[in-house]
């Protein structure tokens, strides 16, 4: 099982999903990841904050590039509502 290049749904940008991750997300049976990993630290730490928990600090290119994506495609779905 080779390595895969995946793209982020979040930045767009590709991330490597090694063939150990695939290996072990198998195992799991978890289904292949989304997101490149800035991007999911950037999602957590935005969900622990909502929860009140204390987050490790996320680098602020990768909040700022995650909060533009998610206002542009806000901004869409209000065009076509």
């Amino acid at each position: 099982m080779p390595d895969k290049e995946l793209k982020c749904v979040d930045c767009g940008k590709p991330f490597p999903f090694t063939e150990g991750e695939q290996k072990f997300y198998a195992e799991k049976q978890y289904t292949e990841p989304k997101r490149c990993k800035p991007c999911r630290e950037a999602k957590k730490a935005e969900r622990e904050q909502r929860q009140g928990a204390s987050a490790p600090p996320v680098p602020s290119a990768v909040v700022d590039d995650y909060r533009d994506k998610f206002n542009r495609k806000r901004r869409g779905r209000d065009r076509d509502e």
